[in-house]
């Protein structure tokens, strides 16, 4: 048993298991503040360990039924545990279905995307700058096409449900896939989830970055404030396609969501904070040693406020490598396995 958890834990995305640190603290949390009783944190801990052994065990055996009267679409692992422990909860399973789409969509080229070209295109640039396992790396484009073909493949009877919040990922996500969707007739219906969270926990300090960072309990308040919201008119999804087709004239690999909007930016944008982050590292330490890439890596995501994921930034690093900025120690084939310096310590 405990290889099996080992297994699951190491092909599990570093997003996924930051959501799951964060349920768990939340309820700790509660537990401090007299919210929950102990008796309660145990039974939700054993329900989180449950729930995660039950999706990550099923995620590449699962095959969707379409003929369901409701298809939500997600783009994450994690976001979609936690749409489906929400229906599960509403005992909607059974009528209503889940996809995920497991992109990272504030990240490289989207050019043309919804050609074969563009396809291409993208899958070129990922296996050649960031570090997926050698599985992911050589079915990418495949895996890629065939979330589409699933996507396309929704019966048209079937209400179409996209998740987002306030990042540049599933914001890029959503016109993409309203776009490969423009010609189905499938009633479909977007639910900006972190507006309406807001809305519902208005003491809360945290916003969450995405759906997969919000509890089941939340979700389902959610859910329920747009059950009978209407569908996207001819007009509103026009304005999504326009979005579209201007958003895949760009070149540019990143995207950031600031001003409520999607915004390219360049390649290195994040290249003085990753620096920064070094230096205040090194500034904790007596002697100016090697630090563990996947600390810096977990400083960035913890400081910077946009879903842009950790295999981004451990790409930015192996390019100040490169170019002289830093020094190694160990072999950069994921951001694991290695130790990074500042390059003006070398002599220390």
């Amino acid at each position: 048993m405990i290889e099996n958890l080992k297994s699951l834990i190491t092909n599990t995305e570093d997003s996924e298991t930051k959501t799951i640190l964060f349920q768990i603290l939340i309820r700790i949390k509660m537990l401090e503040d007299n919210q929950l009783s102990e008796k309660q944190l145990s039974g939700d801990l054993l329900k989180i360990y449950k729930d995660f052994l039950k999706y990550k065990t099923s995620t590449n055996l699962k095959s969707y039924d379409y003929d369901k009267d409701a298809v939500h679409i997600v783009f994450g692992g994690t976001q979609a545990g936690s749409i489906a422990q929400m229906l599960k909860n509403q005992n909607l399973l059974e009528r209503e279905a889940v996809i995920s789409f497991d992109e990272r969509f504030s990240i490289g080229p989207i050019w043309n995307l919804h050609e074969n070209e563009g396809i291409q295109h993208r899958s070129d640039w990922i296996v050649n700058h960031i570090n997926l396992e050698n599985e992911q790396l050589e079915d990418y484009q495949e895996t890629f096409i065939k979330k589409i073909d699933e996507i396309k493949s929704i019966e048209t009877k079937a209400k179409i449900v996209i998740w987002v919040g306030d990042n540049a990922h599933e914001q890029t996500a959503l016109l993409y896939i309203l776009y490969t969707l423009k010609n189905h007739s499938n009633e479909i219906q977007c639910i900006h989830a972190t507006k309406d969270y807001q809305e519902i926990q208005p003491g809360d300090t945290h916003v969450p970055l995405h759906i997969g960072e919000m509890l089941p309990e939340s979700l389902s308040i959610i859910y329920d404030l747009h059950k009978n919201s209407p569908a996207l008119s001819a007009e509103e999804k026009k304005v999504y396609e326009d979005n579209w087709e201007y958003l895949a004239t760009k070149t540019e690999v990143l995207r950031i969501w600031s001003k409520q909007r999607i915004q390219h930016v360049a390649e290195n944008y994040y290249d003085d904070d990753i620096l920064a982050v070094i230096s205040h590292l090194h500034n904790e330490q007596k002697e100016k040693d090697f630090i563990k890439a996947s600390r810096i890596i977990g400083e960035l995501l913890g400081c910077i406020e946009q879903d842009i994921g950790d295999l981004y930034f451990e790409y930015r690093m192996r390019m100040l490598l490169f170019q002289g900025m830093l020094e190694i120690k160990g072999v950069p084939k994921a951001w694991r396995y290695y130790s990074v310096r500042k390059k003006e310590y070398a002599d220390y």
